[in-house]
């Protein structure tokens, strides 16, 4: 998830030449619609308009625990008040960066596609 459609558009090139799927969303509400609990792994972006990405991972972890190991924070920022278990990925990247951050979730694979990002 992503506010800025050009990062949007580099992660859904980046994973699904790798054999991902990748669903996006532009916004937390979009992304809210998705039912994102489901996916095997989240990128949100750590704003998202006026929306904080950290809201939703958080509600997200509030209905299942484990879902913070399946996330990652994409921030234009540092770590800095994101939430310290979740993995973190910053702006500006390159694909390759990309690749490596989603083969690095906890739980994921690396050899194993199938990760989506609302």
């Amino acid at each position: 998830m992503d506010d800025n459609e050009q990062i949007r558009g580099l992660v859904r090139r980046a994973l699904s030449q790798h054999g991902y799927q990748v669903d996006v969303a532009a916004s937390v509400s979009q992304a809210r619609l998705m039912s994102p609990g489901g996916y095997d792994a989240l990128l949100v972006d750590a704003r998202v308009g006026a929306e904080r990405g950290a809201d939703l991972i958080e509600e997200l972890r509030a209905a299942d625990p484990a879902v913070a190991r399946r996330c990652l924070m994409v921030t234009g920022g540092g770590p800095a008040g994101l939430p310290a278990d979740v993995a973190c990925l910053v702006k500006p990247f390159r694909p390759a960066d990309l690749i490596s951050a989603v083969r690095a979730l906890p739980g994921r694979d690396a050899a194993a596609p199938g990760a989506s990002s609302p």
